[in-house]
């Protein structure tokens, strides 16, 4: 290549993984927390892991596409009133003299958070992961959503 589209290419690399720590470390505040789990996220352009948020009469669903890391790279924690996930994905530059045309695969540490609604039984989350897809189950109680009522206006 170029030596000048060489060096945009990795100028771009690596605003993608300056982008990819702030978002990591919570520069960015999080979005629509009012609401859980909805809108759009902005995860794909920073590098974070793409998730699949379904919402069931019984729980939630989160799917979270991990490929190329194993059960034992990835951590999940409940956190206050977030679920957070974390992993480090590792760069395999086996070949020092090589020199990429392309490099459009993601390496290094990521963590995301999601705020948990008040219906989810905390103590009955569960976690399972195959073939680099990360599934979380947050059952939800019927005991919790009953928080919500009515407020009589006088006036």
């Amino acid at each position: 290549l170029d030596p000048l589209a060489e060096m945009q290419m990795e100028m771009n690399r690596w605003f993608d993984e300056a982008v990819r720590h702030m978002a990591g470390f919570g520069f960015f505040p999080p979005l629509l927390a009012a609401r859980p789990f909805a809108g759009a996220s902005p995860a794909p352009l920073f590098g974070l892991p793409p998730t699949d948020v379904k919402e069931t009469k019984d729980a939630y669903v989160l799917a979270v596409e991990l490929p190329g890391l194993a059960r034992e790279d990835v951590e999940v924690a409940l956190d206050g009133d977030r679920i957070t996930l974390c992993g480090h994905k590792a760069e395999d530059r086996a070949e020092a003299t090589a020199s990429y045309r392309i490099s459009e695969r993601r390496f290094g540490h990521f963590e995301r958070s999601f705020p948990i609604p008040d219906d989810v039984a905390r103590s009955e989350i569960e976690a399972a992961f195959k073939d680099g897809l990360l599934k979380i189950t947050l059952p939800r109680q019927e005991a919790a959503s009953a928080k919500r009522s009515r407020i009589e206006i006088h006036g």
